[in-house]
């Protein structure tokens, strides 16, 4: 049976994708997209670990591309997970599958989704992100992480109560921010992880 008209979910990307790599906590993450917009998303999220060489297969791959269907109205993000599968939307033209165990994920994007850099980063990039360092034996503690002449200090407290202030005031006094919410501890604690490149102050932080 024929299609009258082939479906926007189902539709080939507009543009010739673009392709980079990442290197968030030492994995190898290839991201496929025909957006701008997701790129220099992707670039603010995960710059900051720097870029990597191609190699197959890379632990992690991002298929994320933009479409014309716009989110019916402004939506709050559901969630959903079902095993190693993990579905996140913000209406009906805005949505990311990924796939823990193979650590792959898909996902379209409306306009109005890609055109909140911030929003779109933390719903979509990191959240594939920090599943996916689940999955890899990655401990993600709530809290914030400070450096100094070799030695760390983990800071844990509840929401709201100054953890990302304070980095934001020691990191201005010659402290190396290593994470302001989300501290990652590598499998085997060899390491300690972080994104401090992207700070959430609340208004009365100044």
């Amino acid at each position: 049976m024929s299609r009258s008209r082939e479906s926007p979910y189902l539709a080939a990307p507009t543009q010739t994708p673009h392709e980079a790599w990442f290197r968030p906590m030492g994995l190898a993450l290839r991201l496929v997209t025909d957006s701008p917009e997701v790129l220099a998303a992707a670039h603010e999220a995960f710059g900051g670990f720097g870029e990597c060489e191609p190699q197959e297969p890379a632990d992690l791959t991002l298929r994320l591309f933009a479409h014309d269907v716009e989110n019916d109205a402004p939506a709050p993000p559901l969630l959903r997970v079902d095993g190693p599968l993990v579905y996140q939307t913000m209406g009906r033209g805005s949505t990311l599958v990924i796939d823990r165990a193979h650590g792959a994920g898909f996902g379209y994007f409306a306009p109005s989704a890609l055109a909140g850099r911030a929003s779109f980063r933390w719903h979509f990039l990191d959240l594939a992100l920090f599943f996916f360092l689940e999955e890899r034996g990655f401990l993600g503690v709530h809290g914030a992480a400070l450096a100094r002449n070799g030695r760390g200090l983990l800071l844990r407290a509840p929401s709201g109560q100054g953890k990302s202030t304070l980095t934001y005031a020691a990191a201005r006094r010659r402290f190396q921010a290593v994470a302001e919410d989300i501290v990652w501890v590598a499998p085997g604690a060899s390491a300690l992880w972080g994104m401090p490149w992207t700070f959430h102050l609340l208004p009365d932080a100044p």
